[in-house]
């Protein structure tokens, strides 16, 4: 049972490391990094020694850190269980990409840290720009045809006018 236990360890922590998504590690206080798995590193482009000297803030450029501080505030005082939320994450080149962050705070016998789980959702959001073009072409296109309609309306009661006035034309 305990060699079984010990390769489900294995097994599940390979698992994380190995994940594509990014898994970070890192103190509820002074927010450097614990830990960031193999998604991370290659994601951002830092050794894990880099990493180790890093906090969420060196990464999400967009946050200072009284920001980012007041952005956990609710799980620190245990208002919130996760926070779910959309950034920006920049490489060690300086590009950036778009991150759905999912954190949490923990206090367990071992510390007090935050887990966060990122997804790379570059493709969702260009995903989401074909689909907003989409929706404006459509509308566009459903403007040009509201317009036609108006057009073959008043043809139409143009048509009717001509049609009553040779009808009364006919009669007389």
């Amino acid at each position: 049972a305990r060699k079984q236990a010990e390769t489900d360890k294995f097994v599940f922590a390979n698992a994380i490391e190995q994940s594509m998504d990014e898994i970070y590690l890192f103190d509820a206080y002074t927010l450097k990094f614990k830990y960031a798995n193999y998604g991370a590193l290659n994601n951002l482009g830092y050794s894990l020694a880099e990493m180790l000297t890093l906090t969420p803030v060196d990464i999400k450029k967009d946050y200072s850190r009284e920001a980012f501080e007041a952005l956990i505030k609710p799980l620190r005082d245990k208002e919130r269980v996760l926070l779910i939320f959309e950034t920006f994450h920049y490489r060690v080149d300086g590009t950036k990409y778009p991150t759905e962050v999912h954190l949490q705070y923990i206090d367990d016998n071992c510390g007090k840290y935050f887990l966060a789980v990122i997804v790379d959702i570059t493709e969702r959001c260009k995903d989401e720009q074909i689909l907003l073009k989409k929706e404006t072409d459509l509308k566009l296109q459903n403007l040009e045809f509201l317009a036609l309609n108006d057009e073959l309306i008043e043809s139409n009661s143009r048509i009717l006018s001509i049609n009553e006035a040779l009808l009364n034309a006919k009669e007389k």
